[in-house]
């Protein structure tokens, strides 16, 4: 299944390896209310880029998550998130970008979904939209496992873009 969200300056397209609509029902239609806000964040970390943003998101069975963390991570297990960036960083402004701004992929773990959201008491599509945001600052260069001065900025940046989406979900 594939989905293509266009909204104001964003288009996300949406894949998925599992049979059956893994999406929350109305999924596509809410994020076109606040992706632009993403992609807004998305282009004051960028600099000199056209006002366009687009990225992949791909939601996963685990076998596919862990494949994809073995092969690029050295990691032989599932994980909830990961992200496969165009750009090194995009926040040092050293990124040469002509035409629109294409971030790169993220792929999230439905059944890790599933899981967390029932852990934390959230609804899965919650929690998809959490995980969502954390592979969207990694793939804008934001890594919370190089020191803990980094984890506290993109912790920060993470509850801000979660509360402006839950805000739009709120409406």
């Amino acid at each position: 299944m594939s989905i293509e969200i266009k909204a104001k300056n964003i288009e996300l397209t949406i894949t998925t390896t599992l049979r059956g609509d893994a999406l929350p029902q109305g999924f596509a239609k809410r994020a076109e209310l606040w992706l632009p806000e993403l992609a807004d964040f998305a282009l004051g970390i960028a600099k000199d880029c056209e006002a366009f943003v687009s990225l992949h998101l791909m939601v996963a069975g685990d076998q596919k998550v862990k494949s994809l963390n073995r092969d690029h991570r050295g990691f032989d297990k599932t994980t909830d998130v990961l992200s496969f960036p165009l750009f090194d960083d995009l926040r040092s402004g050293e990124e040469q970008i002509w035409g629109p701004l294409e971030l790169g992929d993220i792929v999230v773990s439905w059944p890790v979904v599933l899981k967390q959201a029932k852990e934390f008491k959230i609804t899965p599509e919650q929690e998809l939209i959490h995980l969502f945001i954390h592979g969207f600052l990694h793939l804008l260069g934001f890594d919370h496992e190089i020191s803990s001065k980094e984890e506290e900025l993109m912790e920060k940046y993470e509850k801000q873009l979660v509360d402006i989406v839950y805000n739009y979900l709120a409406k």
